[in-house]
């Protein structure tokens, strides 16, 4: 299944929602490119990844490429 992107907020905490597989590719370019326009608009992101089937290394490194462009954010 490919990766579904859904946002949205709680109590003032924005939630991306993942559902389906992160794999190298489309679905990781969209998975950054949403993450990164989520975090201009807000500070504290959840990242809800119980929808997720799974994950390549191209998907993990994306994970943890965002991580640090949200610690950076901070």
């Amino acid at each position: 299944m490919a990766l579904k992107l859904t946002t949205c907020t709680v109590d003032g905490v924005a939630v991306l929602q993942c559902n389906g597989r992160i794999r190298f590719g489309e679905e990781t370019s969209n998975l950054r490119e949403t993450f990164k326009h989520v975090l201009s608009e807000h500070k504290q992101i959840v990242l809800d990844l119980g929808g997720v089937e799974y994950i390549d290394s191209g998907g993990l490194g994306t994970l943890v490429g965002i991580y640090s462009s949200a610690k950076v954010a901070a």
